[in-house]
């Protein structure tokens, strides 16, 4: 929204706001990746934990 008024006003300030939005891309990048990986270490968990209740119930 702030760059769009910035080009149709003229106004100063187009690096402020493109950084800004450099900032929030890779904010939301950052917690994309983090959120996938510790949903992959919930499952991983899950997962050795089932392996390890099966192997114990055998004995």
């Amino acid at each position: 929204m702030g760059l769009s008024q910035i080009k149709r006003t003229g106004d100063a300030g187009r690096g402020i706001a493109l950084t800004g939005l450099i900032i929030s891309y890779a904010y939301f990048v950052f917690l994309a990746l983090f959120i996938i990986v510790y949903v992959g270490f919930i499952i991983t968990m899950i997962g050795t934990f089932a392996s390890l209740s099966s192997s114990y119930s055998s004995y």
